[in-house]
C-alpha cells in the first residue's frame, strides 16, 4: 500500500499538521510509565500533508533521546524545524499554498518558495476563510478512532505501515474510486515487492536468536 506514494507530490492548496500517537501515561501500570516530563516523551509523532479535496501523505517523524523526569533515557519525537521542513520539501510542490497552525517552525515557508498562511489555535481561531487545518485534523481523527476502536494501539516499528494503509484508503480506495480500480491499484503495488519476516516483525526483533 506504500507503492502509490512513490514520487507522489501534492500541489495547489495543502494543509499541514503533526499528530502524536501513544497511550496516556496515567493509564499505564506504574512499572510501565516512562515519566517523560512532557507530553511528547515516549510517543510517536507523524506529519501529514493533505489537499482538502485530493490526496494525502503522512510520514512518521524520527526519534531522539532525552532524559526523563527520573534522569533515565527515553525517546521523544524529533519535531525540529529541519525535520518538518524536510518532509514538506519532499512532498509539497514549490509554489503551493500551505495552511498550518501557529507552529513557529513553519514561519520560513514563504522564504522557501511557498505561499504560507496560518491560523492561531492558541487564540481559539480555527478558520479564517479558506485558511484552516480542519481537513488534516479530520484525517488524524480517522486514525485515532482506528487506534482506539480497531487496532488498540500502533507500535513504533509498524507505525509507517499503518499510515501507508490509511493513505492508500484515502487516495486510491475512497468512495469516489470504483471498487475494481481500487483493487487494481492494490494489486499493482504487490508486483516487485517482498516482505521478509525480519521486516514484518521489526528488525530489532528479527535479529534476535531463539534461546
Amino acid at each position: 500500500m506504500s507503492a502509490h506514494k512513490i514520487g507522489l507530490t501534492l500541489s495547489g492548496e495543502i494543509q499541514i499538521d503533526e499528530a502524536l500517537f501513544g497511550g496516556e501515561e496515567g493509564n499505564k501500570h506504574h512499572g510501565k510509565r516512562l515519566f517523560p516530563g512532557s507530553g511528547a516523551g515516549g510517543k510517536i509523532a507523524v506529519i501529514g500533508l493533505i489537499e482538502p479535496n485530493g490526496k494525502v501523505v503522512s510520514h512518521v517523524l524520527p526519534d531522539k533521546l532525552m532524559l526523563n523526569a527520573k534522569g533515565r533515557l527515553l525517546t521523544t519525537p524529533d519535531v525540529s524545524k529541519k525535520t518538518l521542513l524536510g518532509r514538506i520539501w519532499q512532498y509539497a510542490e514549490i509554489g503551493s499554498t500551505i495552511y498550518t497552525d501557529g507552529n513557529k517552525s513553519y514561519k520560513c515557508l514563504s522564504k522557501l518558495g511557498y505561499e504560507h498562511y496560518s491560523v492561531n489555535h492558541s487564540r481559539n481561531i480555527y478558520a479564517v476563510g479558506p485558511i484552516t487545518t480542519n481537513a488534516i485534523e479530520s484525517y488524524w481523527a480517522v486514525l485515532k478512532r482506528a487506534y482506539h476502536g480497531t487496532f488498540y494501539g500502533y507500535s513504533r516499528k509498524h507505525m509507517q505501515k499503518y499510515l501507508d494503509e490509511f493513505d492508500f484508503r484515502h487516495n486510491d480506495a475512497n468512495r469516489r474510486v470504483p471498487t475494481l480500480d481500487a483493487l487494481d491499484s492494490l494489486l499493482k503495488g504487490c508486483f516487485g515487492t517482498r516482505l521478509s519476516y525480519k521486516d514484518l516483525v521489526g528488525s530489532e526483533y528479527g535479529n534476535q536468536k531463539r534461546e
